[in-house]
């Protein structure tokens, strides 16, 4: 597949957007708008899974499935917030956003193994909930094997930033980076569930303790008002990209041998 063939719908901005001179805001809507381009060469297919445990590229394809499953995956969230933003859904964007977040602190949390000192045989039983966790208690579950708990993923996405911070004196000085996944996950996690951030994005308690009803163009005109609200989530595909270049760095050379094509050059 050529990258020109992938779906990838444009931002609508509205003009506070447009003519805004907040180089922070210019920025992460720059890279929502250059996504594909900065994390699809990252995405490889027809990845052989049939390695023995014995053969060193096992665990290798693995990592290589879990990184470009992930990543694909994200393209299409990011098209579901555009898609959302767009048409000026409010209460809709936080739900995309919230799973786009969960990528990149789930390359933190690969990221943090790969970083550590573990052999396969390790790395593989670390990697497994990752690679073939699922959620649930019912009986429509799929396989035995959980999957990593989010807050977990979160909070080495924290990780990732303090030692991002440790290294860029620019970084270290942005107080607002303490906890920075935390928080915005809060942010995120809120106005998808029944809960009172939820309730207050279709309407607002007034004076006198009156709950009013919003219209739908105050709904979409929530998409500028909100946007301090959401802000640090559109950070996502910087963190994505950044991640995947030091996952890249570790694990460039493996992929290289396993002679898989990317997503985006096959035939």
């Amino acid at each position: 597949m050529q990258m020109r063939d992938f779906p990838n719908p444009k931002l609508n901005l509205p003009k506070e957007f447009k003519d805004s001179t907040d180089a922070h805001m210019n920025r992460s809507l720059d890279a929502v708008a250059s996504y594909l381009e900065s994390i699809g060469h990252y995405i490889y297919t027809d990845i052989d899974l049939n390695y023995t445990v014995a053969d060193p590229k096992h665990i290798h394809t693995w990592i290589q499935r879990l990184i470009s499953a992930n990543l694909l995956r994200s393209l299409y969230l990011r098209n579901a917030f555009v898609e959302m933003f767009n048409s000026r859904n409010t209460t809709g964007i936080y739900l995309p956003l919230k799973a786009w977040f969960e990528t990149a602190a789930l390359l933190a949390s690969i990221l943090d193994l790969l970083s550590k000192d573990l052999n396969a045989d390790e790395l593989h039983k670390k990697l497994e909930p990752f690679m073939l966790g699922n959620r649930g208690k019912g009986t429509l579950r799929v396989g035995e094997v959980d999957s990593v708990n989010v807050q977990t993923m979160i909070e080495k996405g924290d990780e990732y930033l303090e030692k991002m911070a440790k290294r860029d004196a620019r970084i270290k000085s942005d107080s607002g980076l303490d906890k920075f996944f935390t928080n915005y996950y809060d942010v995120a996690s809120n106005p998808t569930h029944p809960s009172f951030d939820a309730h207050e994005i279709v309407g607002g308690i007034q004076e006198g303790g009156i709950w009013h009803a919003k219209d739908s163009n105050e709904i979409r005109r929530d998409v500028v008002e909100r946007y301090r609200h959401y802000a640090g989530l559109l950070l996502t595909p910087m963190f994505v990209k950044s991640l995947c270049e030091k996952l890249f760095e570790i694990e460039g050379k493996y992929f290289d041998t396993l002679k898989n094509p990317r997503y985006f050059e096959a035939a």
